[in-house]
């Protein structure tokens, strides 16, 4: 059987943005051309999502950038140790493992 790929990026949500101007991060995976997005709890606005990719990050940015790379992380494992993926799997197991990164699917 085929092995399908997946990918897993935290990207800016830039369909709505909330009442302070900022954007919610979420974490999209990508299986099969499908794409799902799961929150976080994350708000960053265009500038701060700027300073984030680049190398001079700072301060509490770079937390946050910490952060989005050990969710980013914890969600491959979670997809490695499944012996076939399907959206559903991916969430029982990594909500069960996230240690709170997430909020809501």
């Amino acid at each position: 059987m085929k092995e399908h790929r997946v990918t897993v990026k935290v990207v800016p949500d830039t369909r709505r943005s909330k009442i302070s101007g900022k954007f919610p991060l979420k974490l999209r995976l990508t299986c099969k051309g499908e794409r799902k997005y799961y929150n976080t709890i994350y708000d960053v606005s265009a500038e701060e999502w700027e300073a984030l990719n680049s190398d001079q990050v700072k301060g509490r940015l770079r937390t946050i950038r910490n952060e989005i790379s050990a969710l980013e992380l914890n969600a491959e494992d979670t997809i490695r140790l499944m012996d076939d993926f399907s959206f559903s799997k991916f969430e029982k197991r990594f909500y069960k493992n996230s240690g709170g990164f997430v909020l809501t699917p």
